[in-house]
């Protein structure tokens, strides 16, 4: 559990605009708009003010539970005292603010970014996580994502045969061919003279 859910659990409003960032992946302008007009039967769909993209997502248990324990907004989930939805620039303060409260660091934008880190070492495709963010087709954000991931997990595969039981051993590998070229040249170099490894001698 995040320090920020130990720290202010009746704090629903800050959980919940937590939420909504880590199990949606929005922009924090998307999420600031997001109301009950986008979630129809279970799903979530937004066109994204910063690219246009239709983005259409399933409200997973943990966001639905935290959707339902939250006093909301009608136009906005996340709104102000009166009910009116908040603007980008004042959602990333109040969840900014949220955080400083808490006593831990972050942003809007860096759960935004966690949340796409996660999908990638998780093993999620580019495609999946261009129809997650509304990234286009071919997308050099989840081409990105999904380099740093598959780099990870190939270095940590890796280093893990230096400690396997059945790992190769340089030193005995490298003797090993030494011996093997040692024999090789040793049978070019009786074919090359009488008598040696390979040639057969005819009696007078």
């Amino acid at each position: 559990m995040p320090e920020s859910r130990r720290t202010y659990p009746n704090l629903l409003r800050e959980r919940l605009a937590f939420d909504l960032m880590v199990y949606t992946g929005l922009r924090r302008g998307d999420v600031a708009r997001l109301g009950w007009q986008h979630i129809r039967d279970g799903t979530l769909t937004i066109r994204t003010a910063k690219t246009g993209a239709v983005v259409t997502l399933p409200v997973l248990e943990p966001l639905r539970r935290s959707i339902e324990a939250t006093r909301t907004g009608d136009l906005a989930l996340i709104s102000t005292a009166k009910g009116a939805p908040l603007a980008a620039p004042s959602f990333g303060n109040f969840f900014k603010d949220a955080c400083r409260a808490a006593g831990v660091p972050g942003a809007a934008h860096g759960l935004r970014k966690a949340a796409a880190t996660r999908l990638a070492e998780g093993g999620v495709s580019e495609a999946e996580l261009n129809a997650v963010f509304g990234w286009a087709q071919g997308s050099r954000e989840s081409a990105t994502y999904i380099s740093t991931a598959n780099r990870a997990r190939l270095a940590a595969n890796a280093l893990a045969k230096l400690v396997s039981p059945h790992h190769f051993d340089v030193a005995e590998g490298a003797g090993s061919s030494a011996e093997k070229t040692e024999e090789n040249q040793a049978h070019a170099d009786g074919k090359k003279g009488n008598g040696g490894p390979g040639w057969t001698r005819l009696s007078e």
